[in-house]
C-alpha cells in the first residue's frame, strides 16, 4: 500500500508522484510550472502545486497504472539549481497535502469509470483498459 505520494521516476524521463487508486498502484506525472496553467480552468483532472499556484500541476488526467519494479525514487540531493529547488518545494507542498490528493485522484477515477463524465472522459487516460 502506498501511504504517502513520493516523486519518483518512470523509466528515467518522467517526474510524478505514486498513488494508490482502487487498488492499483498509480504514476501521476508532474509539470514544471508554465504561465499558462494560471488560467487552466479547475477540474479534478489537475491540481495546482503550491501555494501561489506557481509551482507546476499534478496530472492527475495522465495517471497511468504502473508495476513498481518500473519506478526509481529520485534522488534529488545530486541535482543542481533552480530544477532541484523547484522539485524540494513541489515535494513540500506534495507531503502538505497528501489527503487532498489522494481524495482528488480518486475522485477523477470514478467520475471517469463509474460516472463515465463525457468531457473528463475525452481528456483522461482510460483508466479502466490501462489496468
Amino acid at each position: 500500500m502506498v501511504e504517502c505520494p513520493l516523486i519518483k521516476m518512470l523509466q528515467g524521463h518522467i517526474y510524478g508522484i505514486i498513488l494508490e487508486v482502487n487498488n492499483h498502484t498509480y504514476f501521476a506525472p508532474l509539470n514544471s510550472p508554465k504561465s499558462a496553467h494560471k488560467n487552466y480552468k479547475l477540474n479534478p483532472s489537475f491540481m495546482h502545486i503550491g501555494d501561489n499556484r506557481d509551482l507546476g500541476i499534478i496530472r492527475f488526467n495522465n495517471m497511468l497504472p504502473v508495476c513498481n519494479k518500473e519506478l526509481k525514487l529520485m534522488d534529488v540531493e545530486n541535482l543542481e539549481g533552480k530544477y532541484k529547488a523547484l522539485l524540494n518545494n513541489q515535494n513540500r507542498f506534495i507531503q502538505k497535502h497528501v489527503e487532498k490528493i489522494k481524495k482528488q485522484a480518486n475522485t477523477l477515477y470514478k467520475l471517469i469509470v463509474n460516472d463515465k463524465n463525457v468531457f473528463l472522459s475525452k481528456i483522461c487516460c482510460d483508466f479502466r483498459l490501462l489496468e
